[in-house]
């Protein structure tokens, strides 16, 4: 058996894009001004359905959120569930309650249809706000 040595010629210009070509691109924004929904907001009110193909869950960072989620470095978070319709607009739903983990079993391109159902009925602790409850259908 012999063994071969593979070296990497990676050319010095791999990657390069003219100054000119760099000035007509757009800088890139988390949200892709696409419309977003909050659950228990205006447009996802209890006992409304949103459907769509899933495109994929976004983690944004920011400090506007009002979320208490903070990731390693401190920072406050709340993850963007993406889904686009038939027509192919793309929108997002804020993740709340049980809706982050519930997407992770939706794969990318699967239609899926997402029911708020509002807000749990559970005996919560001084300072806790009851969770979000979702049905999600794929």
């Amino acid at each position: 058996m012999q063994t071969q040595t593979v070296t990497n010629n990676i050319p010095a210009n791999l990657g390069a894009i003219s100054a000119a070509d760099l000035e007509k691109l757009k800088p890139v924004s988390a949200l892709e001004n696409i419309p977003t929904l909050m659950p228990a907001k205006e447009g996802f009110e209890i006992g409304k359905t949103l459907a769509g193909y899933f495109v994929e869950t976004r983690k944004v960072v920011s400090d506007k959120l009002t979320t208490s989620k903070r990731d390693e470095n401190g920072d406050k978070y709340a993850f963007l569930h993406v889904l686009r319709d038939a027509n192919n607009n793309k929108f997002g739903i804020w993740g709340k309650g049980q809706l982050d983990g519930l997407m992770k079993a939706v794969r990318p391109e699967q239609f899926v249809a997402i029911t708020y159902k509002g807000v749990a009925d559970a005996p919560l602790q001084k300072g806790q706000s009851a969770p979000h409850v979702f049905e999600v259908r794929a």
